[in-house]
Parts: C-alpha cells; structure tokens; sequence
C-alpha cells in the first residue's frame, strides 16, 4: 500500500510507522533504554550482594580454626572476587553503552525531530487535502441532495397531477394487478361502483363488481372476459358487460383495456376504463325505434321520398319512388339525379335545390325504359337552407289520377256553365213575355198580372 498521497507528502498510512524504525542496533528506541536501565540495576544490585557476600567470608575466615572451613571460604571469597570483577565489568560497559546511548539519543532526537517536523507538514498538507475532499464531497452530495430533493418533489408534484387528472375524469378508472386486485382508482369509478378503495383491499375486483351475469345468477372468475384479458395482457376496446353496484343495482358498462408492461414479457396489469351506457343505451334504443318508425312512414308513405347528396347522387329511397319511376329499389341507390332527369326544367329544379334554395318541378318525366310519360309534381326541400352544396329530400307525386279528376271536373265545370247559360236565356225570355202581358193589361185598362223582378 502507498502511504504518500497524491501531492507527495506522506499519507496516513506513514503514521503507523515507528520513529527511527529505519535504523536497527543501539537506536532501538525507549523500550531499548529501558531495559539497560533495568539490567544495570540488576548488576549494581548482584555486584552489591557480591561485596557484601565477600567481607562477610573475611570476617568468617578470621574467626575460623578449622582447616578445611579456611579452605572452603577461601573458594567462596576466590569465586565472589571473580563474580566482583564480572558483575564491576558488566556495570562499566552497562554506564558506556548508557552514556553512547544518551549521545545516540540526542543526535536521534534532533532526527526524530525532524522527521516528526516532516510528518507534521505532510499530515498538515494530508488533512487539507482531506478536508478540500470533504468540501468537494461535502459540495457534490449536497448537489445530490438538492436533486433528489428536486427530483421528488416532481415526483410528488407529478402523483398530484395525475391524481387531479384522474379524479378529473369523468369516466372511472381502475388500475389491476396481475392477479385481478385493484392498485389504484379514480373518484369517479368509486362512485359509479358504489364501492370505497378500502373495500378492494386484498380482493380481486372481479367478486366485487363483476360477480353475476345481467339475469343475476353466478358468473365465476375463470368464464369473466375482463380477468381473461388482464391475464394475457390483451387490449380491449369499447366492450359492453353488466357491472354491478355495491347495492345491489346493476348497469350496463363499456369498458376498455390497455395492459400495463414495463418491458417484454408478461404484463404488471392493465387499465380499466369504464363507463355507464345506461342512459346512450336507452337513447339509442329509442333512437332505433323513432328509426324504424320514420322507415315504416316513408315506405309507407303515398309520396315517392328520396334522399340526394350533396353531390347529387341518389342515396335511399322508398318503395313508392321506385314504383313511381319504374326501376328497382336496389338500382335506383348510386345513381346521378341530374343525369336521370328526363327534362331541362327538373335538372334546373335539382341543381337549385342542390344549392340550398326550395324548388318545384310538375311536368312529366320519360323513363330511360321509354315507357310512357309519368305526370310528376316534385317538391325539392335542401337539408341546410342557404348552404351550397347541400343534401336534399325531394318528395315525388304521381299526379295521373289528380289530372284525370281535374278534366273530368272540368268538363262538369263546362255542362254547367252551358245549362247555366241556357238557364239565363229562359229566364231572360219569361220576363219578357210578362212585361209584354203586363204592357197589354195595363193598355185594357187592367192591372198589371206578374211582379217582375230584375234579375
């Protein structure tokens, strides 16, 4: 490991090591002095029992009359004047190595003095760099704290808009686990299921909701196409199912899923989007029947009704415009009225109605089979008034029958005026030939017989 740090100074590492440590021998260190000093001690201590061992003997050997006592303390005083000398040796080179260790010291503390100097400065430049790291650190995980910081609450800012959004929305939204529970909703599906997030704790929305079939009898989970299609992971687009209320009331419901997937494989779960047909279901149907009946009066209808584009081209018609014209409904479907017109003055009537204005056209049309000519009275009506092009409804009028009863009526209309004036004419005479008698009377002197009257 390198114990010198990155501007060349000495690391922390260099610590560790002991102080003259690079120089073995006398320079030990003070464990060394130590022990000098305790075996010189222990030399002092032998040579003084020794000394005292030794004028003992003396004093023994004078007072001894014994030959052989003489002799033996004559050995003991022979051994402890060389054991003296020993222990006296021992102890002068014990003082000189004290006294070269003292002068080793001196000459090792100015080193040592140095070399601490040196740590000192390398520990000194050491811990500004490490307090300049920490800055830097200190700086850059501030910086990270102020991004996380930052980072949630946009985390936090975002959840609440999302919420806004989804309780904003009028269609309920539920967000399913694979296993079929619910891990999030909106406030407007909560209320059109009647139910609080607390009561899906734990369960599969499937018993909750979705548990019977329209007639009330059981619906179990594996037959439930909505949990078929969170387990596969399938899309699901505008499907129609009886969901049921908390309460017990039911309604019909279209929902859609979108499968939730971080990544390939299988999905984390889906979104569901449901919301109440009822109401459209009830207008649609009531749309359908107003439909029906609307078909059922125009096929029924007397008039022959047909239905043109803005561009002219016939879209439906009802069965009497077919039997007016003389072709078959299905033929009739995809042709050009102005094309088919059989006379200028109706292509003229279409082409106005066309452009939004009312228009009338009575003449007679020739069918392209060539049979003969149909009286028609057409009233064009254009769908958006003022509007050019627009679509129009043009209602068609065989008016044979009506002229043949407009002849006949004419000529009842021309005998009476003829019996009218032959009436005139007698009535006329008759008044002259009473003023004549009347003259006559009066001339014999007689009264007048007829009043007349003038007519």
């Amino acid at each position: 490991m390198d114990t010198r740090n990155d501007r060349g100074g000495v690391g922390m590492g260099s610590l560790g090591r002991p102080p003259g440590g690079r120089r073995g021998g006398l320079a030990a260190g003070p464990r060394t002095l130590c022990l000098t000093i305790v075996v010189l001690i222990a030399v002092l201590a032998t040579l003084a029992v020794i000394v005292t061992r030794y004028e003992a003997l003396r004093a023994w050997r004078l007072e001894a009359v014994d030959e052989e006592a003489i002799a033996r303390l004559e050995g003991e005083a022979t051994a402890l004047v060389i054991a003296r000398d020993v222990a006296a040796a021992l102890g002068a080179l014990m003082l000189g190595f004290l006294l070269y260790f003292g002068i080793a010291s001196s000459r090792r503390s100015r080193e040592d003095r140095e070399e601490q100097e040196g740590l000192w400065r390398a520990l000194s430049e050491a811990r500004d760099e490490l307090e300049d790291r920490v800055r830097s650190r200190t700086a850059e995980l501030e910086e990270r704290t102020s991004q996380l910081v930052r980072i949630n609450e946009e985390r936090i800012c975002s959840e609440a808009r999302a919420r806004l959004i989804l309780d904003s929305a009028s269609e309920g939204i539920l967000g399913i686990d694979r296993g079929g529970r619910l891990s999030f909703s909106n406030k407007a599906s909560m209320e059109l299921l009647g139910f609080s997030p607390e009561d899906f704790s734990g369960l599969p929305v499937h018993g909750l909701f979705h548990r019977k079939c329209p007639d009330g009898c059981g619906f179990p989970q594996g037959g439930c196409p909505l949990y078929d299609a969170v387990a596969r992971g399938i899309e699901v687009r505008n499907a129609e199912e009886t969901f049921w209320r908390r309460d017990g009331s039911s309604f019909l419901a279209d929902f859609s899923i979108s499968p939730l997937s971080e990544g390939p494989g299988e999905p984390d779960g889906a979104v569901i989007v449901i919301r109440d047909i009822t109401e459209r279901k009830r207008a649609q149907d009531l749309l359908e029947e107003s439909e029906r009946r609307l078909r059922s009066i125009i096929d029924n209808s007397p008039l022959g009704i047909v239905h043109l584009g803005a561009d002219g081209v016939i879209l439906s018609c009802n069965e009497r415009f077919a039997g007016i014209i003389g072709v078959e409904r299905g033929l009739i479907i995809g042709i050009d009225a102005v094309s088919a017109a059989s006379s200028d003055e109706m292509k003229a009537a279409i082409r106005k109605a066309l452009r939004g204005a009312r228009a009338e056209y009575e003449g007679e049309y020739v069918a392209r089979s060539g049979e003969r000519p149909i009286p028609l009275h057409v009233i064009f009506n254009p769908i958006e008034v003022g509007h050019d092009p627009t679509a129009v409804i043009a209602n068609l009028e065989d008016v044979t029958y009506r002229r043949e009863v407009e002849r006949e009526l004419n000529e009842h209309i021309e005998e009476l005026e003829r019996i009218n004036r032959l009436t005139v004419d007698r009535e006329e005479r008759m008044i002259g030939l009473k003023r004549e008698v009347n003259d006559l009377l009066e001339a014999s002197g007689r009264e007048a017989k007829y009043k007349i009257v003038e007519p």
